[in-house]
């Protein structure tokens, strides 16, 4: 019977996600090797918890990426279905005292499918040549994306109309090339991935050189790729490694704008169990920027503790002003200097006895100017500078069974007045249950805050994402913001089926 039910849930999951049509997303994961991380020594969040040093017999070189025409082709299939009840603005005191907001609540609950498909072909024709390809499918197969355009009446009065047009939802997430020099100097041109930072939550790093930041929410999803050059150069004998990128300006033609070429370089090196990296960022209009990664363990090996730290002289704002040759533009010796600075650690509990772990994951993150960067948005002069925390509590074996597991998720940002209304702030409860292998089901509530002038920026960020102003962003999607940009808290039912591979 239980076979039964299982099978009709799973089918029920393809069919749902199939007709209700959402957008997923992928993880380099899915592709086993991929990533610049999988190739040339692993330094992501999990394998920095592992004793750093290394022996010469151990140290490898950029051969180990290459085989002997070797050609592997694969992907993964995933899908979700989530359930949820969600109740806007229920701190409102006409809203909390009302029985009957919490009940149409329940009434009013939604379904949100999730169904993703991601493919590789990993080919090594040669002993120093390898060609990687990867692409995601994202659910649904086509997605509007919005559309303005301006007309003129009889009169000559400007007439905006708006509209949309129907893209395929694919995406290209690594396309690249690897040449072997030698046995320690390598070359990579095309889209990929950089792994910078040492954060898991947060990394400044990583978001100087990859086209997108870290979601705080799902932080092991893999961050956009930007097209670039890299070059590797190893030390025998030791894991100190030299990146050198070039990161071509590319114009929504697909022509390369020399001038805007941005230059990266990168230091990893060991002091005793000590992963240690140093870089530097460089471009046209581009704030000059100075980077620090570590990572280590304390106290016997058992804390692992991690950290980056970005010094930018000036800010984008200023670097657009002279660019654009602005009056009032700044002299280089007069822009503002800008520090971002994190921090985090993760430590784990373990009991052989029963297979209990509790795990705790956990980073701060200051950074002197996003409050400015809010500040453009609204009337406020308290956004700057900014604090932001992220915490995962996980526990295994719940009720002393392995099947059984529970999670707390939180994550907020604040000003440095710590104002309620420049703040936002997520707390999320879970507990799951593994059905069988790759099929789980969870639910928890959720609780959202979003503070008045942080909802005013973000409605500002809505539309500088779509290329449009606010009052245009308002009037095509009045509903829909209303509900967004208030806090909330829901309660949530979802069936996941985790990464299939073919």
């Amino acid at each position: 019977m239980k076979k039964i039910v299982i099978g009709f849930l799973i089918c029920g999951i393809l069919t749902f996600g199939a007709f209700a049509q959402d957008i997923a997303n992928s993880d380099d994961e899915l592709f086993g090797v991929s990533t610049e991380d999988d190739m040339f020594g692993d330094d992501s969040f999990d394998d920095m918890f592992e004793d750093a040093s290394i022996s010469d017999e151990e140290a490898g070189d950029v051969s180990d990426i290459f085989g002997d025409k070797i050609v592997r082709a694969g992907g993964t299939i995933s899908a979700s279905v989530d359930i949820s009840s969600t109740w806007y603005d229920p701190l409102n005191s006409d809203n909390y005292e009302d029985s009957d907001f919490w009940l149409d609540g329940l009434e009013e609950f939604s379904g949100s499918p999730d169904l993703a498909a991601s493919f590789f072909v990993d080919a090594r024709p040669y002993d120093n040549l390898r060609g990687y390809a990867s692409i995601d499918l994202g659910y649904p197969y086509a997605v509007s994306s919005m559309v303005t355009s301006t007309g003129y009446d009889s009169s000559f009065n400007a007439i905006t109309s708006y509209g949309s047009v129907s893209l395929p939802n694919l995406d290209v997430s690594e396309l690249f090339v690897d040449v072997a020099y030698n046995d320690n100097v390598s070359f990579r041109a095309g889209k990929h991935t950089v792994t910078w930072g040492t954060g898991y939550f947060y990394s400044p790093t990583s978001d100087i050189i990859n086209a997108s930041a870290i979601d705080v929410e799902d932080p092991d999803e893999t961050v956009d790729a930007n097209i670039n050059i890299r070059t590797q150069i190893t030390f025998p004998g030791t894991q100190n490694c030299l990146w050198l990128y070039v990161v071509p300006e590319i114009d929504s033609d697909g022509d390369t704008q020399a001038q805007y070429t941005r230059f990266a370089g990168k230091y990893d090196f060991l002091v005793n169990d000590w992963e240690l990296g140093l870089g530097a960022w460089a471009g046209y209009d581009d704030p000059l920027k100075a980077l620090f990664t570590a990572s280590g363990s304390v106290i016997d090996n058992s804390i692992t503790v991690f950290g980056e730290s970005v010094f930018s002289w000036g800010t984008d704002d200023e670097w657009d002003a002279i660019e654009d040759g602005d009056s009032d533009a700044s002299d280089f010796a007069d822009l503002t200097p800008v520090f971002q600075a994190t921090v985090g650690t993760m430590y784990t509990w373990d009991n052989d006895e029963n297979n209990k772990t509790v795990t705790l994951s956990a980073q701060y993150l200051f950074d002197s100017n996003a409050g400015a960067k809010i500040e453009d948005y609204t009337s406020s002069e308290v956004f700057n500078p900014q604090h932001s925390l992220a915490f995962i509590l996980s526990r295994g074996a719940l009720f002393n069974n392995e099947d059984w597991s529970a999670t707390l998720f939180g994550m907020g940002s604040i000003n440095n007045s710590f104002d309620g209304q420049t703040a936002y702030g997520l707390a999320k409860a879970t507990v799951s249950y593994d059905i069988i292998d790759h099929v789980s089901i969870s639910a928890g509530p959720s609780f959202t805050w979003i503070g008045t002038d942080y909802s005013e920026y973000l409605k500002h960020s809505i539309a500088d994402s779509y290329g449009i102003t606010v009052n245009e962003l308002e009037t095509a999607y009045a509903s829909e913001l209303s509900d967004y940009l208030n806090s909330n808290t829901a309660f949530t039912i979802s069936v996941t089926i985790d990464d299939i591979d073919f």
